[in-house]
């Protein structure tokens, strides 16, 4: 196969594209001494670098050449050849007229042939460490010559700091004397300024800043073994000054309460502009790369133990979630400094979780003492999250996953993994929206036949007619509700481990995923793509395949139909339905659940209903929670009507005595009876009284704005969990200033109300001919 190719690849130019696709399929200088066809390879290549001639096939040889030595495993070629090169690639980088686009190439090689210079010891003594010194002062010459540019190559300067950080890494004390150069040309990127240029913080790519951030947490190795952990604390705690210092930036002069208190600004901190409409964009681009900095700053390798200042990165991670849209503003700030405050929660709100993430990975269980206080402010935030933001509801969610994965879910309260996992059931109810549209479709819709002539409208299509007059018909899941409803399937999992859990709640879920399951193949038409589809089901069933594992569902009864309705043909429900249905040990000796338990067949129970309502949730076909809906609706009614009455009454009375002169000293006579059935609850006018009507007067706030909502209810014998749409009638204190005529609902046979509304079907034509029948 090496000769093969060699032959091949001598047949090629070095600028030929497919030169390198073949050397990295075949490799073949794994073993490059065994093949004398491949030192003719390797010398061609080689008189290509030392010529001074061809610039862009000099380019292309360095990209072979550094592929040859990753393959290379005996070092045989860097042996032969490694000193050449690396005097070619320090000549070209350290050449003021070498231009910088060409640069990239050979640093690439020179950085790899000092890497790989650590197997051959005696090649680095002789060759690598003479040279390093050089090196390191021509890279940080090339930066700079990088960064004076007015427009720079980004791509240039990315290559630079990735090599930097390596060589770094390899190397530290090289690069000590130019290690007060680099923090400034470092901080020059971090803080640049917002002017439009291509050096501001918007034009600049992420890629870029978190380079940056690698090479400067990297630096404190420069100082020496001894020296390294204090330096280490002391940039640590200026980025955690400055951190604080553009937070508070952020929230001067508009929250009213002091969100960041302001610290002694470091040295390392620019001035910002005394514009807020200037300064706040400014401050939170600051923010985001100097949080970038302290997780980069966590990640980077000591030579000792160092002190991380835990409770001051986790105060000040904890401000920023306790931030959100209700905090209190000042008066006299404008419009758009208080619209630029609301636009900038979501970053605030990922500053917070990123830095508590990123220190919930590094501190292990030097965390414990902080995670109660962090769930507070987490879970609280993650409920009061407007609906609109999917992205902050799905960073939130992931972030909870990890404080999961990290950390026992024993350490956890059971009152925040219940309000994790209610929050995480609601997230579904997309999805559910959509399977009841369907359902109700298919029952009512064209399915039905509801077109033809001769017949009555369906019932509970008028539903999906107000619903698209309104504007509220069921459409296609965006991918950001996607992207949510994946992380709640993932998080699901780790939310059922708490036994202190209600079993009201837990199995309100297990059934919730149970229907998901089963119904997302029908929702697959609706979703942006099969992908999401496959990805939603496989979720769904690997949570159904934890439950198996867990042991759980034996004691509760819903193993078997997790077990009937499971794909036994991917590899892991195979192996979770072995090691349930051939278990290696016995099973406990215990008492057997209820014959009812063991099959899933028990109904939903009071606590398990009022959960479920507490979710926005609904079962479709529930002839008695309609009827029990109607009744509520109807009693909730009769009582607005009785107190309407009261209310006519107590205003007639009140009229007549403010007819009453004043000058009359005998008191008006009122019935006995009248006077007995005023309560003393009721409200007593005092203004003038309204004129009275013949009809029963209603308040506006009371009256449905779709009286039939609550009755178009599909009558399927098939029971879905479904999100509901309707409105209910709430039992709020009745208004009385704002009173209106009812309106008159036209009954059917079955005394349904159905609005009017033209649907520009002929419906008064298909009436006159079933009254002609």
């Amino acid at each position: 196969m090496s000769f093969h190719a060699s032959s091949l690849l001598s047949s090629l130019q070095p600028t030929h594209p497919a030169y390198l696709q073949l050397l990295k399929a075949n490799r073949p200088f794994a073993v490059a001494s065994a093949h004398s066809q491949l030192s003719k390879l390797v010398q061609r290549l080689n008189t290509v670098l030392l010529s001074k001639e061809y610039q862009t096939e000099q380019r292309a040889t360095c990209n072979i050449a550094a592929e040859i030595i990753s393959q290379d495993e005996q070092g045989w070629v860097m042996a032969e050849y490694g000193k050449g090169w690396m005097s070619i690639c320090l000549g070209c980088i350290a050449s003021p007229s070498t231009p910088i686009v060409s640069i990239p190439p050979y640093l690439k090689l020179i950085t790899l042939i000092v890497l790989s210079s650590a197997h051959l010891p005696s090649f680095e003594r002789a060759n690598v460490h003479p040279v390093m010194g050089k090196l390191s002062v021509s890279l940080g010459k090339v930066l700079e010559r990088c960064l004076s540019q007015a427009h720079p190559d980004w791509d240039v300067v990315l290559c630079m700091l990735e090599s930097l950080h390596s060589l770094v890494l390899h190397s530290p004390a090289t690069f000590r004397p130019m290690t007060s150069s680099l923090k400034v040309r470092l901080f020059s990127l971090v803080f640049s300024q917002s002017t439009g240029s291509d050096t501001s913080p918007a034009c600049i790519p992420r890629t870029v800043i978190h380079a940056s951030a690698n090479l400067l947490a990297c630096l404190s190795l420069t100082a020496g073994k001894a020296q390294s952990p204090a330096v280490w604390s002391t940039d640590m705690r200026d980025l955690l000054a400055a951190f604080r210092s553009a937070l508070s930036s952020v929230s001067a002069d508009g929250w009213g309460e002091i969100l960041f208190p302001a610290v002694l600004s470091p040295s390392i901190l620019p001035s910002l502009p005394h514009d807020p409409l200037l300064r706040i964009p400014l401050a939170l681009d600051w923010a985001e790369n100097l949080s970038q900095c302290i997780r980069a700053m966590f990640l980077s390798g000591t030579f000792r133990p160092v002190a991380v200042p835990i409770s001051g990165i986790v105060n000040t991670a904890l401000q920023c979630l306790g931030v959100g849209a209700d905090t209190p503003t000042l008066e006299h700030i404008s419009p758009q400094h208080q619209a630029l405050l609301v636009t900038s929660l979501p970053r605030i709100w990922s500053l917070g979780i990123e830095t508590i993430g990123a220190l919930c990975i590094v501190a292990g269980d030097h965390f414990l003492p902080h995670l109660p206080n962090t769930l507070n402010h987490s879970v609280w935030l993650l409920e009061r999250v407007p609906l609109d933001m999917l992205e902050s509801q799905s960073q939130l969610l992931a972030f909870h996953r990890l404080l999961f994965i990290c950390y026992s879910p024993s350490l956890i309260p059971t009152e925040h993994i219940a309000r994790l996992l209610r929050f995480s059931l609601s997230t579904l109810s997309p999805l559910l929206e959509m399977k009841k549209g369907v359902i109700v479709a298919q029952q009512t819709g064209n399915g039905g036949g509801g077109g033809k002539k001769n017949k009555k409208r369906a019932r509970g299509a008028e539903d999906g007619l107000v619903g698209n007059l309104e504007g509220r018909s069921w459409c296609r899941i965006s991918p950001m509700q996607i992207q949510l409803i994946k992380t709640s399937l993932a998080f699901a999992p780790l939310l059922h481990n708490n036994p202190s859990l209600s079993p009201s709640l837990v199995t309100l879920s297990v059934r919730l995923h149970l229907s998901l399951y089963l119904s997302l193949s029908s929702l697959e038409p609706l979703l942006l793509s099969a992908k999401f589809a496959t990805e939603l089901k496989d979720l769904t069933g690997n949570f159904l395949e934890r439950l198996l594992v867990e042991g759980e569902g034996w004691g509760k009864g819903y193993e078997g139909l997790i077990v009937s309705v499971i794909d036994p043909d991917t590899a892991a429900a195979r192996h979770t339905l072995r090691s349930v249905l051939h278990p290696k040990l016995p099973p406990m000796l215990r008492n057997q659940p209820p014959l009812s338990h063991l099959n899933f067949f028990t109904t939903e129970g009071e606590e398990e209903k009022r959960e479920r309502e507490d979710l926005g949730l609904e079962v479709i076909g529930d002839e008695r929670e309609v009827m029990d809906r109607k009744e509520k609706d109807e009693r909730v009614l009769n009582e607005i009507v009785s107190s309407t009455d009261l209310q006519e009454q107590v205003t007639r009375t009140m009229s007549l005595v403010a007819r009453t002169p004043l000058s009359n000293p005998t008191t008006l006579g009122v019935d006995a009876t009248a006077t007995i059935s005023i309560s003393a609850s009721a409200p007593i006018l005092a203004a003038a009284p309204a004129p009275i009507h013949s009809q029963a007067l209603v308040p506006v706030s009371a009256l449905d704005p779709n009286p039939t909502a609550t009755q178009q209810i599909s009558t399927s014998s098939s029971d879905f969990i479904s999100f509901s749409s309707t409105s209910r009638t709430a039992s709020l204190p009745i208004p009385t200033s704002t009173l209106v005529e009812p309106p008159v609902l036209s009954q059917d046979g079955d005394e349904e109300g159905i609005p009017e509304l033209d649907s520009g079907s002929d419906d008064d034509a298909l009436m006159g001919d079933e009254d002609d029948d």
